[in-house]
């Protein structure tokens, strides 16, 4: 069943695309499985975002936030983010791993909105978390 419906970035293609999520499980290891329509048709294909090992690797609890895979060299954001970074919150907003914070009372929105509502000059709190340690820059 289909529960939501957004344009949304894709790491591995780094574009935005067609997202759709649906309410199935995706049990470790069954990434990748066909998404099929009422037709038997194949729509999309399924697949989950958590990875124990990356979790390790950054050193962080769980994927319940954004990584940080590439910063513009010519943004103001170089000098703080950094590759391999992780940013937890945005303005003491709570960012989550599909690049979402909440909205309203029941609804998620892309963060970029509130990236969106800053100037040029504004200033911003970020919370990151950087080899285990967590920060605000």
């Amino acid at each position: 069943m289909v529960s939501h419906i957004e344009v949304t970035s894709y790491a591995h293609g780094s574009s935005y695309l067609l997202g759709i999520q649906i309410d199935a499980a995706i049990n470790p290891g069954n990434s990748g499985g066909h998404a099929l329509n009422d037709q038997g048709e194949c729509i999309r294909v399924a697949f989950q975002l958590e990875n124990p090992a990356l979790c390790s690797c950054l050193k962080v609890q769980s994927n319940e936030d954004v990584l940080v895979w590439r910063v513009k060299p010519t943004s103001d954001a170089n000098n703080v983010l950094k590759e391999g970074g992780v940013i937890a919150s945005f303005d003491g907003v709570h960012v989550g791993c599909e690049k979402t914070m909440p909205f309203r009372s029941t609804k998620r929105i892309a963060f970029c909105y509130l990236i969106n509502k800053k100037f040029t000059g504004d200033v911003v709190d970020v919370g990151i978390i950087r080899a285990g340690a967590f920060l605000k820059v």
